[in-house]
């Protein structure tokens, strides 16, 4: 035995409508039929689909049991909170009013809940419009709340004059709210049914506190009939009052017990397509299912809103009641009436061709004149979807795919149909976004045929090319040859595609170097030796695989003459250090020569000499150095210090600067107080690459060695952080270079 207490405290609490019948006008036009009891306890809130299941929300187990229009039940629906209400849209989506968190949840095909809306506090009545916006009958925040599609709260209904509503409904035959004020537990009681427009207008209102004819002790459940009488549900009474659309008192059914057909805390109303009405007997724990006996005819339109396609046609389904044939006239946005006559089937699907608001105005069946038509039908015309192929043309390398757009307007999803060059069609199902990419394997002329979208089929484009292009390649004349350091080697590079073309080539496989050119053929000029290879290579369209050719070049060093002396009076004796020499000529500076390797030379005359060393072998020729040999009469030996290390020429130490240093990629590398033998800088990358080498001459004078430049530009080359090496056979330096790109 349930508690009645806890029962009798949840009336005070609860809420809801939905829909009922018309010409009823005493209690004896709604007869008892069956009693639904499988599985329910304590059952408050109800919600039908559009296939008439009927959903129950259970405050005793708090889950939710949907069962079919024969009253089997289909499914337990567990629920985590406390299903307060319960509502379905137009979709057969269902949403709850949640009791313990206040919240507005969408009840998920997986089983699972979501938010729909975090603004109410107890919702405990919901309702929804044709267009699928939610009207909430919040008792605590004593407002009607109006939620959107989206979850977004666009109105409130009611504030400053609904207490603690609870039951609501949706008049669709008039466009309105229907709003139960429960009474609450104080004092002075207001049980009444408030009428309100859709803009939140209050329009009339219905009963007072009070047992007899059209009043109420408590106001629970509320539904509207399609033809526009209001149902009222009374859980003290445990009976529910019928009122017509403008407010009339017509009858009270049902009666206070336990028994079959019996109402025990009667708490919520629903009227299904079958024209019978729905009542929880909460205490009973039972539905309590009622017929009406109405003989006249009625006519309602309950297929809803549909769309129409460009020289298509749509359906709009009329159900009767009354005897078959019925015969009625219906309008095309109030004009234009149109008369059907001999209808048998039930329901009826009228076919229309024509966008509008469809009504019916006028109905009779085979006894009688009817003057119930509710429901409407607006059919909206919708666009023919296009598919167009995207852009002028594509073009894709031989051997590659592509992927090309198709742009499509319409409702997805659509349906598409092409062929190349005029082969088989090829039919592509199920898309969901624009634009569409297809993907393009071959050349040819790719055709769109035909798109269909959700509703209708369109007009495509005509078709658009693809356009093949060949890889490029690279070729190098192979060759082998032997120069002397410092001198560059011309490599052509020939190439095949389009213009600029994007070239790696390495050095001994390493040492990655890129370059971009339009030159056809690139000449490559290189001085260092290796073996010199093309890697990759692109045109302006494709990436080439066919990259062929090799040329390897061998270095012949440069003599590198260099000498010490020791002077004792005016004999001087000579120390060659030369390097890569076969050959060597002395010019003492006294008209006296020598070819000896380590000559010893007696000077005449005291005095300071230009001695120059000749040095060479066969394969580069000459290259010579000078110093000052100093001779005097005295007994001291001098030592001439042309041996450089750590930088250092005749004990002054040589300098190198950058500049500009950070640098845009353009700068000039001076040298202070150079050495007497040739320079070579070379610059390396952060990873070691070798990314520059040049031979800076050196004057053959002292005096002319106090500056020397070498302006650089490493403009292709990336930013970062190079190390610049200057070295000869007598020394070395390095200097940081900052590459700001």
């Amino acid at each position: 035995m349930k508690n009645l207490y806890r029962h009798f405290f949840f009336i005070f609490i609860m809420l809801f409508g939905i829909e009922g019948i018309q010409a009823q006008v005493t209690s004896g036009d709604f007869i008892y039929s069956a009693s639904v009891s499988d599985s329910l306890r304590a059952p408050t809130r109800m919600a039908i689909d559009q296939n008439d299941n009927i959903y129950v929300a259970d405050s005793y187990t708090n889950d939710i049991k949907k069962y079919n229009p024969s009253g089997n039940l289909m499914e337990i629906l567990t629920f985590s909170g406390s299903p307060l209400s319960l509502a379905l849209n137009s979709s057969n989506e269902l949403f709850i009013g949640d009791g313990t968190t206040g919240n507005i949840l969408k009840y998920n095909s997986n089983g699972t809940t979501s938010v729909f809306y975090s603004g109410s506090l107890f919702p405990t009545s919901m309702a929804f419009s044709p267009d699928n916006q939610l009207y909430v009958s919040d008792s605590k925040l004593s407002k009607v709340l109006v939620i959107n599609t989206a979850g977004t709260l666009i109105q409130t209904i009611g504030q400053g004059t609904l207490r603690f509503p609870t039951g609501i409904a949706y008049d669709r035959k008039n466009n309105r709210i229907i709003v139960g004020e429960h009474g609450g537990a104080i004092d002075n009681v207001q049980t009444r049914v408030y009428i309100y427009g859709l803009n939140g207008t209050l329009i009339s209102q219905i009963g007072s506190y009070g047992s007899t004819d059209g009043k109420f002790y408590r106001v629970q459940g509320i539904t509207v009939g399609r033809c526009g009488n209001i149902y009222v549900c009374e859980p003290f009474q445990g009976n529910v009052s019928v009122f017509r659309e403008n407010g009339t008192f017509i009858t009270k059914f049902g009666q206070f017990g336990t028994g079959q057909g019996q109402l025990n805390v009667p708490m919520d109303i629903v009227s299904d397509s079958q024209e019978r009405i729905l009542l929880t007997s909460m205490n009973n724990g039972s539905l309590e299912v009622f017929t009406i006996n109405d003989p006249l005819p009625s006519a309602s339109i309950i297929s809803g809103n549909a769309s129409l396609c460009p020289g298509g046609s749509a359906e709009i389904t009329v159900k009767f009641t009354g005897t078959a044939p019925w015969n009625f006239t219906y309008t095309l946005n109030g004009s234009n009436p149109v008369a059907v006559s001999n209808v048998t089937a039930n329901p009826y699907h009228l076919t229309v061709t024509q966008a509008g608001t469809y009504l019916i105005t006028a109905l009779s069946d085979a006894y009688e004149t009817g003057s119930c038509f509710s429901g409407s039908a607006t059919i909206t015309l919708k666009p023919s979807p296009t598919a167009t192929l995207a852009g002028p043309g594509t073009a894709i390398c031989l051997g590659q795919t592509a992927e090309v757009p198709v742009e499509l307007t319409g409702t997805a999803p659509w349906s598409l149909i092409y062929n190349v060059n005029s082969t088989i069609p090829v039919a592509i199902t199920n898309i969901t976004s624009s634009p569409y990419w297809l993907t393009i394997d071959q050349p040819g002329t790719y055709t769109l045929t035909s798109v269909l979208d959700h509703n209708c089929t369109g007009s495509v484009t005509v078709g658009n090319a693809i356009t093949v292009n060949p890889l490029p390649t690279s070729t190098i004349q192979s060759f082998s040859d032997t120069v002397c350091a410092g001198t560059t080697v011309n490599i052509p590079v020939y190439f095949t595609g389009t213009s600029p073309w994007t070239v790696d080539y390495t050095l001994d496989g390493i040492n990655t170097i890129t370059l971009v050119t339009n030159s056809n053929p690139y000449i490559l000029t290189v001085s260092d030796p290796g073996s010199y290879r093309v890697i990759s290579l692109s045109d302006a369209n494709c990436t080439g695989t066919n990259l062929t050719g090799e040329v390897n070049l061998a270095i012949n060093p440069k003599p590198v003459p260099a000498f010490n002396f020791l002077t004792n009076n005016m004999m001087v004796s000579f120390t060659n250090h030369s390097h890569h020499a076969t050959s060597y000529f002395w010019n003492f500076g006294d008209s006296k020569t020598s070819t000896s390797a380590n000559p010893m030379h007696k000077y005449k005359l005291p005095g300071t000499y230009n001695v120059v060393l000749v040095a060479s072998n066969q394969a580069c020729g000459i290259v010579k150095t000078k110093k000052l040999v100093i001779v005097s009469m005295n007994d001291d030996q001098q030592v001439a210090d042309s041996k450089i290390t750590g930088g250092k020429v005749n004990d002054t130490e040589m300098n190198i600067s950058l500049y500009p240093n950070p640098s845009g990629g353009l700068f000039t590398i001076a040298f202070k107080n150079a050495g007497p033998s040739d320079l070579t800088v070379e610059i390396l990358s952060s990873t070691g690459q070798l990314v520059y080498r040049s031979i800076v001459k050196v004057p053959e004078l002292p005096e002319d060695r106090e500056l020397v430049t070498d302006q650089v530009d490493l403009g292709h080359f990336s930013g970062g952080i190079y190390t610049v090496k200057v070295f000869s056979n007598e020394l070395m330096k390095t200097e940081k270079l900052i590459l700001n790109k």
